[in-house]
């Protein structure tokens, strides 16, 4: 299985919610987070935050107010657009590479815009997973400087019928060049 076909089942897999979902956005002037959550993880995680040098607000407000269960993002700008999608099967990686999250969100917040309505970033989300189901990545890139990686955990070795995809795909990322 290509790393464009693990992209594929993952977003189907996010679709159907039985194992990751979309959860409620986070809606902020000029920026909303859209969380992926891993459906019956408990509800707290181990060990600490990542400090990082960004503002307070950030860290405490934006990125407290994910769920704890979160394990991946979308992130939107203020024209609805989406420039991030960030995905870690893994809850505890999420977590430790929260920075790339609040610097995204650092570079998007402008208090002079109007928040995003949830529901407008939550279709909008959905379109962006319909879209990378049925295209696969190329379907969803713009431009030459967007950027999407698929990280495996194990890279050289065949996908057998008995290896569940969401326990070889370790992280997809994608995110829209400006």
């Amino acid at each position: 299985m290509s790393g464009s076909d693990c992209v594929r089942a993952v977003a189907d897999e996010i679709l159907k919610g039985q194992i990751l979902s979309l959860a409620d956005p986070l809606s902020y002037p000029g920026i909303v987070i859209v969380p992926i959550v891993r459906v019956g993880m408990p509800p707290q995680i181990k060990g600490k935050l990542s400090r990082t040098t960004l503002t307070e607000y950030v860290h405490k407000v934006i990125v407290g107010s994910l769920p704890k269960n979160t394990c991946g993002v979308f992130v939107l700008d203020s024209l609805g657009d989406v420039v991030a999608f960030k995905l870690h099967l893994d809850v505890s990686t999420f977590w430790e590479r929260i920075g790339f999250v609040e610097r995204l969100v650092v570079e998007h917040y402008k208090d002079t815009r109007k928040p995003i309505g949830k529901d407008g970033a939550s279709a909008r989300a959905v379109a962006f997973l319909m879209r990378l189901k049925l295209e696969g990545p190329k379907g969803i890139m713009s431009s030459e400087s967007d950027y999407f990686a698929v990280s495996r955990t194990d890279l050289t070795s065949e996908l057998s019928e008995s290896t569940s995809l969401l326990e070889t795909t370790a992280a997809v990322l994608y995110a829209a060049g400006r």
